[in-house]
């Protein structure tokens, strides 16, 4: 449907072309409303409603489904990941795309939301990250990416064997859930636990590993979120993973929130609750919602005008999982921490280890204190104003 892609940074000048299609990136100030559009989900971004979806490469589907009329001659990225490749693909090599649209759109999934997707898209979503892993010039990138597609899906590709190997990891994690050697629970309709025993895990940087953004899969994750995505990409996940020295708990929110409103996040916070307090309790959940996000969202209302804004149907929410009582018995002792205790900085002896070294002098430790009354004294500020939000009528 294009006739070209161009890759430009912030720095570069506006491509010459009469209407520009913005992919996976806002167009900033070469941004011209009455001639081009943006089809990304970042925020913010001029994005029309009737084309908004999860990844950036899927609203360049909806587009190619309902153009909007004029000579779209250009399409630009401004990076090199996954779906932004895989955007441009859609627009520049449209007839392909098209007879192809679950495996590139789950492609995309998995690259910016550690979605999951089937083995066309693994292989899409592997190929694509080893090819950046290399490196290079981005526009070599984008065409070396846009050559091999094809073979990926198909299997066709030269290197196909390399990728099957290397995926393997994945479908080995499914065949763990699926066993039942790691343990799968949906406890609610929002809301699953995973439990990694020792004997999987293996050892303690693998229970707790975090794949980075658009990271090729692997096998440094006991349980990546690739797996977990395979039944629960639209559930808040609980990952219990046992280790030698106890257990591991990490508690996971679908991918696409990092595209969330932020302002608008507490939606979510709440939901997780409601979670956590069928599945562990309610002291646990008024730990999370209360003593962590909402007073963290407090703080950040101080200098944020959209998060003030937002506080009202915060605490609306609020008062409809917890009872008064409950908010009130938990806020006497939210944030309350032990005095600071400076002999704990002193050098040790022990019968086993000898003296211990001093790490710190009494300069670094009285700086510690300070800093430990300031933020007491931020901590108190903060729970006080959660009494007002909370308990007073």
């Amino acid at each position: 449907m294009i006739d070209r892609y161009e890759i430009l940074d912030s720095a570069a000048p506006r491509p010459d072309a009469e209407h520009i299609l913005f992919c996976d990136g806002t167009g900033g100030e070469h941004f011209r409303a009455d001639a081009d559009l943006e089809l990304s989900h970042w925020r913010p971004n001029h994005t029309a409603a009737e084309y908004r979806a999860g990844t950036s490469t899927e609203i360049c589907y909806r587009f190619l489904d309902n153009p909007r009329p004029g000579r779209w001659t250009v399409a630009v990225n401004n990076h090199v990941d996954v779906d932004g490749i895989l955007s441009v693909y859609v627009l520049v090599h449209s007839e392909h795309a098209l007879e192809n649209r679950q495996a590139i759109i789950e492609a995309a999934d998995i690259g910016d939301f550690w979605g999951w997707g089937e083995a066309p898209a693994q292989r899409v979503f592997q190929g694509i990250t080893y090819l950046m892993r290399k490196g290079g010039e981005p526009n070599s990138i984008y065409e070396e990416a846009f050559r091999r597609i094809p073979g990926f899906i198909d299997g066709s590709d030269s290197e196909v064997r390399l990728l099957e190997e290397s995926l393997a990891p994945l479908r080995r994690g499914i065949e763990l859930v699926e066993q039942g050697k790691i343990t799968r629970v949906q406890n609610t309709a929002r809301f699953a636990h995973y439990v990694v025993p020792l004997s999987v895990a293996g050892d303690d940087e693998r229970a707790s590993y975090v794949p980075e953004f658009n990271e090729a899969i692997s096998s440094k994750a006991a349980l990546s979120p690739h797996v977990r995505a395979r039944w629960d990409s639209q559930r808040v996940n609980l990952v219990s993973s046992e280790r030698s020295a106890g257990w591991f708990h990490d508690l996971w929110f679908p991918g696409y929130l990092f595209v969330t409103e932020p302002n608008k996040i507490w939606i979510e916070h709440c939901e997780a609750a409601e979670n956590i307090e069928a599945e562990l309790g309610t002291q646990k959940a008024l730990d999370y919602l209360i003593g962590e996000k909402f007073l963290n969202f407090l703080e950040a209302a101080e200098t944020h005008a959209d998060f003030r804004a937002e506080i009202p149907d915060f605490v609306g929410n609020i008062k409809t999982i917890f009872e008064r009582w409950q908010l009130a018995q938990y806020l006497e002792t939210a944030r309350e921490t032990e005095p600071f205790d400076a002999s704990l900085f002193e050098p040790q002896s022990s019968y086993l280890l000898g003296d211990e070294d001093i790490e710190f002098d009494a300069d670094e430790v009285e700086d510690m204190r300070k800093d430990d009354i300031r933020q007491c004294t931020r901590d108190l500020l903060l729970v006080a104003r959660a009494r007002e939000w909370l308990l007073e009528d």
